[in-house]
């Protein structure tokens, strides 16, 4: 049977009461926009703040945002935050100011779509642009259609390079063996835009297979229809065993944005 992991799992339920400090500071712009999110608790935040929360894993997601004809990324996408009792933590995100579309500067111009590989990523291309242009129930949570993303050759050498290292050292995670998640992959690129999020899959006989598994994992669906990413690439590897007839899949899919 295959399996799939998503890049940011659903946080703990909580159980204890709210005795712990998250410390959230913003800097670089007026206004953000910063979701907490774990099972049973969501907040947006705009500015600097400190919420009082129960024990539990937290997703505090950045997103970028758009100011009086000027886009503002944040410096991070993701962070995890796992808070005990009476814990104070500190999360900072910088935002960075981008010009909008009259700038004639390079770093602003839009990120050019990269020729789609044949065979299977090809496939899994088409695919995950069908279900973006579809609704899709994502657990709980129903995802409206989202726009397409292209293809970027440099998150596809990130992901096509944890694939195969899965593969040849038969391990299964988002993290390399070396500590690097899938923001360092992609960031060790030339990709000029911002790591967004990453799905995994091993197990799977076809990129169909693959692709409903994601889909019917709730944290792989909301990834894949996440409305924010604007590119996308793909990796594929087989560990092939002696001892079996069927080699064994793995799968990568990353995402970016910047346009």
């Amino acid at each position: 049977m295959g399996t799939a992991q998503a890049a940011e799992p659903a946080g703990n339920r909580h159980t204890t009461a709210a005795t712990n400090s998250v410390n959230l500071s913003v800097s670089g712009v007026k206004k953000a926009k910063i979701k907490v999110k774990s099972a049973g608790y969501r907040k947006v935040v705009r500015t600097s703040t400190v919420l009082r929360l129960p024990a539990g894993t937290y997703k505090v997601r950045a997103f970028t945002v758009k100011r009086a004809g000027a886009k503002y990324t944040p410096d991070r996408r993701t962070v995890r935050v796992r808070a005990t009792n009476n814990q104070t933590i500190l999360v900072a995100f910088e935002y960075t100011k981008k010009t909008g579309s009259t700038s004639t500067g390079a770093a602003q111009q839009p990120i050019a779509a990269d020729p789609v590989p044949a065979g299977d990523l090809a496939t899994m291309f088409a695919l995950v642009n069908e279900a973006r242009s579809q609704r899709q129930q994502c657990g709980s949570k129903s995802m409206p259609p989202a726009p397409p993303v292209v293809y970027n050759a440099e998150i596809a050498e990130a992901a096509q390079l944890h694939a195969e290292d899965m593969a040849a050292n038969s391990y299964f995670d988002h993290d390399s063996l070396d500590g690097r998640s899938f923001v360092d992959r992609i960031k060790a690129t030339d990709y000029p835009g911002d790591p967004g999020g990453e799905n995994i899959a091993s197990g799977f006989p076809t990129p169909q297979d693959t692709l409903r598994g994601w889909l019917n994992s709730p944290g792989h669906c909301v990834n894949l229809m996440a409305p924010e990413f604007d590119h996308m690439g793909l990796g594929f590897a087989e560990h092939k065993d002696p001892r079996y007839s069927t080699p064994v899949s793995y799968w990568v899919q990353d995402f970016g944005y910047g346009d």
